[in-house]
């Protein structure tokens, strides 16, 4: 899926480095003409082909003066990964919008996780990353400043709703409150590169099944194989991560 517009991309620049005009021409119409899209490998053969070789979305020289990426957040005993990821995904978006330090954008991930309206959910149980999402498109430009409901989870499970909801203040990211959050699934590599240039990250998940082990003995770890794949195979544990990598992602929309 990816290796064919990637051998086309190199061909197209060592086309271009000879006569830039002659790089875009594909039989008789011209991919690079303004409302053309040629088919989804054409898009990404020209994507790939334009890109720069390496990018980091936290690297101001490669954004233009400020970083898409906050610091690291910890989610310690706490299985708190999805929300964590979701809004750390919302404060990149925001940042690269705005075109500010991410830094500056700090958003409440224990707002997000335990002070939902008619919610209660628990270090133990954990949540899915497509509701973490659809959480944060509902409440993300009203979600408090991490400042004012720092991150504070349950391990034991002995705090009430109230105790992990005890607000400092109720004041909502100045900078997130501009505009609104929305998502869209990523499926090829081509895409989820221009979405990282655009909003500074994607969203992936890896999930976890009752046979992925370590072998102390051979010191190798088994295969993950896909879940249909094996009959009788359950899901043991999701586990999302923030990255500046393929796959979905939260966008803002509007400032």
């Amino acid at each position: 899926m990816f290796l064919g517009p990637y051998k086309a991309s190199q061909a197209v620049r060592n086309v271009w480095k000879q006569d830039p005009k002659k790089s875009c021409i594909a039989g008789n119409a011209n991919v690079c003409a303004p409302g053309e899209s040629g088919g989804g490998n054409t898009y990404s053969t020209l994507l790939i082909a334009t890109s720069p070789s390496a990018y980091d979305s936290a690297n101001p020289s490669d954004t233009g003066g400020f970083s898409c990426i906050g610091p690291a957040r910890d989610q310690l005993t706490c299985k708190t990964c999805t929300a964590m990821v979701a809004v750390a995904a919302a404060e990149a978006a925001v940042a690269c919008t705005l075109r500010i330090d991410a830094a500056t954008v700090r958003l409440s991930e224990q707002d997000e996780y335990f002070c939902g309206p008619n919610t209660r959910r628990t270090c133990e149980v954990g949540w899915t990353l497509s509701d973490a999402v659809k959480e944060l498109i509902s409440r993300g430009s009203k979600l408090v400043k991490q400042s004012c409901l720092p991150y504070q989870p349950d391990p034991d499970l002995v705090m009430t709703r109230a105790e992990l909801c005890r607000y400092k203040c109720k004041d909502a990211d100045p900078y997130a409150s501009q505009g609104s959050f929305d998502f869209i699934p990523i499926g090829s590599y081509s895409y989820a590169q221009r979405h990282i240039r655009q909003f500074g990250s994607v969203i992936t998940r890896m999930d976890i099944n009752f046979f992925f082990f370590f072998n102390t003995e051979w010191s190798v770890i088994s295969k993950p194989h896909r879940q249909d794949s094996v009959p009788g195979a359950d899901r043991e544990e999701r586990h999302a991560s923030g990255r500046r990598c393929p796959t979905p992602g939260p966008k803002q929309r509007g400032t």
